[in-house]
């Protein structure tokens, strides 16, 4: 359906994609939003999310609701950040946000869940559990 290729690439902590991918920036690649059954969803990847430009990049495309995919490790006081910044975005581009992360472990690296849903206004909608998969359902009306 679509190739998103992430604009910012994180080179810190566990992260080492600089070595090994380029920018979707440096690829020309623009904002990716689909139809998902008549909603227009911006998809964010990872540390795209935390940066403006990609989430104000999908609201000019089109985009009514913002979508990310991650895997992120987990520290303490992460969760808490994470919902911050994302409040913040949502607040920036004016639409809602899902925030959708990965549970379970990979190596030495383990992820804590806690998706979470956040309104147009910043304001927590929904938190999945931590550290158990879930199946978190929204009402986007």
């Amino acid at each position: 359906i679509a190739t998103y290729a992430k604009r910012e690439l994180p080179n810190y902590q566990v992260f080492d994609e600089r070595r090994y991918f380029c920018s979707g920036r440096d690829a020309g690649q623009g904002a990716v939003v689909l139809d998902v059954k008549g909603t227009r969803v911006g998809l964010l990847i990872c540390e795209d999310a935390w940066f403006e430009e990609p989430a104000a990049a999908a609201k000019a495309a089109g985009a009514a609701l913002l979508c990310v995919i991650n895997a992120s490790p987990f520290h303490i006081g992460k969760v808490e950040e994470r919902e911050q910044r994302m409040a913040e975005r949502a607040r920036a581009t004016g639409l809602p946000l899902l925030y959708a992360h990965l549970v379970g472990g990979q190596d030495e690296m383990v992820f804590d869940g806690a998706s979470f849903a956040v309104q147009a206004s910043g304001e927590l909608a929904l938190r999945a559990p931590m550290f158990e998969e879930a199946l978190a359902v929204v009402d986007l009306a």
